[in-house]
């Protein structure tokens, strides 16, 4: 027999699946103001799912809440795995650039003493 979920409850906890299957997207897609709004709202939505949950007299101890629950808990881990993975990859990236930017400043400061001194000769002749 399939377990009566509360209709406001269950529109709730869909909703932050939802929200949590979109946050993988975007996490995925590295779309950062998609995040953003996501991370805002999703806080305003748990606290709406904790109280629907304490009117409805529903906690872990009912067993399809506590599973419900536990699947949304994987897919955060795996979102926070995941960007985990994205943000060293980025850190990388950056460090890469900077190392970079550094060789070309190198490189510029280079060329303008050398550039500043040949033009010397010129004026000379």
């Amino acid at each position: 027999m399939k377990p009566k979920v509360p209709p406001k409850l269950g529109r709730l906890l869909g909703e932050y699946e939802r929200l949590t299957t979109d946050e993988a997207a975007a996490v995925r897609a590295r779309d950062f103001p998609a995040l953003a709004e996501i991370h805002a709202f999703k806080p305003q939505l748990l606290a709406e799912i904790v109280a629907e949950a304490g009117r409805e007299h529903i906690d872990r101890k009912v067993a399809w809440f506590n599973e419900r629950l536990d699947r949304l808990a994987e897919l955060e881990r795996e979102n926070v795995n995941f960007a985990a993975r994205v943000l060293a990859q980025l850190r990388v990236q950056r460090e890469n650039l900077d190392q970079a930017r550094k060789r070309l400043r190198g490189l510029g400061n280079a060329y303008r003493r050398s550039g500043s001194s040949s033009s010397r000769l010129f004026a000379m002749s």
